[in-house]
């Protein structure tokens, strides 16, 4: 399922002018870059790193805000990308309790 969201969001290209565009402080290409990259290196290694696990969820936060406030024409593209990061999320092992 990761691949497949990874691939389907691969083949898509970056929307023209998010670039540009900085919602809530937030920069859409590295987030990109960001949820991306971490989903490759599950699909290498079957795991992230504790600090890895953590970018991604702040990620995840991240667009989960941002999608709602981008123009229409660009949400599909970020709701998938959020998607592709909660896909990663949900097969890493849960945590344990705080010590």
């Amino acid at each position: 399922m990761i691949s497949e969201f990874l691939e389907r969001h691969l083949s898509t290209p970056f929307p023209v002018g998010a670039k540009d565009i900085h919602v809530l402080n937030a920069d859409l290409e590295m987030l990109d870059a960001d949820v991306v990259g971490l989903a490759e290196s599950y699909l290498e290694h079957g795991k992230l790193t504790a600090e890895q696990r953590r970018i991604l969820e702040g990620c995840v936060a991240d667009l989960r805000e941002v999608v709602r406030e981008l123009p229409e024409g660009m949400r599909d593209y970020f709701a998938r990308l959020h998607a592709l990061g909660v896909a990663v999320l949900n097969r890493l092992p849960a945590r344990g309790p705080v010590a």
